[in-house]
């Protein structure tokens, strides 16, 4: 009789018992408790149907970007500003003697002469034998005719052509930042600048000593944002670096590290509650095989339960099947989800026992029969 009465002592002291370890519902609480969500046991095909849809969403926004990147673009001519830097080249005709079986007799040839370079001060080029002109705002073809016609005129010059090369234009130009390896201004050339070359130019991300190879390549994506003619477009690197896009003079491209996917690890059956970042969308085994791991002697691996974002629908992937291994492979996290694993029904028997049979319970059991 003392005995019994002791054992319902206890179980009194345990009911009432304040820090009597909590760790989340259980699976069959989820699964009795979602009246206001519906709750859905993935099968492969479910998660297969749901992997597409992200991939056909991820697809469709860098191609969204990409026709947003080429709408901005602005072909601009090449116009002389203060601070540019040409190289000017002088070309004449001069008669030269010719000989042949048939006789002797005189052609004309080209000469070229390199007169060095020069740069825009103050909107003007000063050049020997042409005097000083306004370049300012011209491009280079129509500079080239007006330095010709000065030493046409100078009278010095047998038919003078002249070409010019832009070594350094600086009013026009492409930056490149953020986490660029080598954050630099490209001035504008006369072929443009492409997005892959002044990724190129840039040497693409730097090495953060915060960011381990490992979290690059899970944790963080590589992005690649261009800012142009008031239109921001967001791209993944390697996209990027692939295809073929012009730049219009005064864009930004600006490298980053970004987490594109957080999520949640509660409950339980986790080695300890985590959030995990991913450069990309994971699927449900991707977080099982990095959120911290499961722990094996308390998850309740029976069945795993994803809470979206969303908050539209609950999700069950029950692992201690074959199809739920199979759906696990390809089911897609979304950013915000949660992924709760709760801790198995024996883990909650065990923790009762140890308790129960712990020697300040049985001492406090013994002590209130004694007081009977």
């Amino acid at each position: 009789m003392k005995r019994m009465i002791a054992l319902s002592l206890c179980a009194a002291g345990l009911s009432g018992c304040a820090f009597f370890p909590s760790t989340g519902p259980s699976a069959s609480a989820m699964r009795s408790e979602h009246k206001e969500v519906p709750l859905e046991v993935v099968s492969p095909a479910k998660a297969q149907a749901l992997h597409r849809a992200v991939q056909q969403g991820v697809e469709a926004q860098t191609d969204s970007a990409l026709r947003a990147l080429r709408a901005a673009y602005r072909p601009a001519p090449v116009l002389l500003e203060n601070g540019d830097e040409v190289s000017v080249t002088l070309w004449t005709q001069s008669l030269l003697p010719l000989s042949s079986s048939g006789g002797a007799g005189t052609g004309t040839t080209m000469q070229r002469h390199a007169l060095g370079d020069f740069t825009v001060n103050r909107g003007h080029l000063s050049l020997p034998y042409a005097g000083t002109l306004a370049v300012a705002g011209k491009s280079l073809a129509e500079t080239e005719s007006e330095i010709a016609r000065r030493f046409a005129h100078s009278g010095y010059f047998e038919s003078p052509q002249v070409t010019l090369v832009l070594k350094k234009n600086r009013a026009q130009s492409v930056e490149v930042l953020g986490d660029a390896r080598n954050p630099v201004v490209l001035y504008w050339r006369p072929g443009g600048i492409s997005l892959s070359y002044a990724i190129t130019r840039g040497h693409g991300l730097e090495q953060r000593s915060d960011i381990s190879h490992a979290s690059t390549s899970n944790g963080k994506a590589n992005r690649v944002v261009v800012v142009e003619n008031g239109q921001r477009a967001d791209l993944p690197l390697e996209v990027a670096q692939q295809s073929h896009i012009p730049l219009s003079p005064g864009a930004k491209v600006i490298l980053r590290y970004r987490s594109l996917v957080h999520v949640n690890c509660l409950g339980g059956g986790w080695n300890g509650d985590v959030r995990e970042n991913f450069g990309h969308v994971p699927t449900l085994a991707d977080v099982l095989a990095t959120g911290g791991g499961l722990n094996p002697a308390t998850a309740q691996a029976r069945a795993v339960f994803v809470l979206p974002a969303s908050k539209r629908k609950i999700y069950e992937i029950r692992l201690d099947r074959l199809s739920g291994l199979q759906a696990a492979k390809d089911f897609p996290i979304q950013n915000g989800s949660v992924v709760y694993v709760s801790t198995a029904p024996s883990v909650r028997l065990q923790q009762i026992t140890q308790i129960l049979f712990s020697p300040f319970y049985l001492a406090s059991a013994v002590k209130g029969v004694g007081g009977l």
